[in-house]
């Protein structure tokens, strides 16, 4: 499926005082 996204690349690129931006971006792709 084309909509797999890779995290582990994601993650490579988001550092730790970016978690919460990328939480959030998490969340609104998996948002209801």
């Amino acid at each position: 499926m084309s909509d797999i996204i890779d995290f582990n690349e994601i993650k490579n690129k988001v550092r730790d005082k970016d978690l919460d931006d990328f939480e959030s971006y998490i969340f609104e792709l998996c948002g209801p």
